[in-house]
């Protein structure tokens, strides 16, 4: 290989490391039985297109996307802060606990951060905030405590969606300077303190993530009313006899006793 093969380079050397990522995430993830099994890594790693919730592009992990597997553990987390190329990180519904990792290495890349619906707890870290190209961060339906940190979320100006309700947060955002925001459950309307409490017992629902973003939803069809057999029509129709009219005379009586 020569020195001017700078991609077959980029390439051999990101795999290892990619590769000890990924098992060091599996591992410790745990998850339902065979909800990762598809990740074959002793395959080469053009395999990884076909591998669960795994997105490549050159060679590097670009979109980890797995929503609704059971993966649970504090340790698990923090491991893919090495996928160094990833843009899109969605683990909605899952048990994942323990705080927030340190990011900060996806700072340059990390486009999509969804994370609602596990049992996170402790502060929002400032290292979330070097996540600077953020334009969708799903934090809601954990048990995130602590003042909401409005100086560090200020830093996120790319923000369209913010979402940090159902947790154990307190403190004022009236502050908050997010000039791109358009969907924050928690901030809307109007912007105004935010009281600590506990996590609902029927959340509301998390924004699209990338994965139900790409179901259609199905056309509801109209319930049509059936129509009634002929038989049924011609015996819901009046009889004659009740027809609202003037009713015919009599016939006349004969005359009695002729002869």
């Amino acid at each position: 290989m020569t020195i001017n093969d700078e991609n077959k380079i980029a390439v051999h050397l990101s795999e290892p490391l990619l590769d000890c990522a990924l098992a060091a995430f599996r591992g410790a993830s745990g998850g339902r039985a065979g909800a990762l099994s598809s990740w074959n890594l002793s395959e080469p790693w053009s395999a990884c297109a076909t591998w669960e919730g795994v997105t490549c592009a050159g060679g590097r992990v670009s979109r980890l996307v797995l929503e609704g597997l059971s993966l649970s553990g504090p340790s698990a987390l923090p491991h893919l802060a090495r996928l160094d190329r990833l843009r899109v990180l969605s683990l909605k519904s899952n048990l994942l606990s323990g705080p927030i990792p340190d990011l900060s290495p996806l700072s340059t890349t990390l486009k999509l951060l969804f994370l609602s619906h596990n049992a996170l707890s402790g502060p929002i870290p400032d290292s979330l905030f070097s996540l600077t190209r953020l334009y969708r961060l799903d934090l809601s339906c954990n048990n995130l405590s602590g003042p909401v940190p409005v100086e560090g979320l200020d830093r996120l100006d790319r923000l369209l969606t913010l979402r940090l309700d159902s947790n154990r947060l307190s403190g004022p955002v009236s502050a908050l300077a997010l000039p791109r925001l358009q969907d924050s459950i928690s901030l809307q309307p109007p912007l105004r303190a935010i009281p600590a409490r506990s996590p609902p017992s029927r959340p509301r629902r998390s924004p699209p993530t990338p994965r139900s973003a790409a179901r259609r939803s199905r056309p509801a069809r109209l319930r049509q009313r059936p129509h009634a057999p002929l038989g049924e029509a011609a015996a819901r129709v009046p009889p004659a006899a009740a027809v609202v009219g003037p009713r015919p005379p009599p016939p006349p009586r004969p005359a009695a006793g002729g002869g």
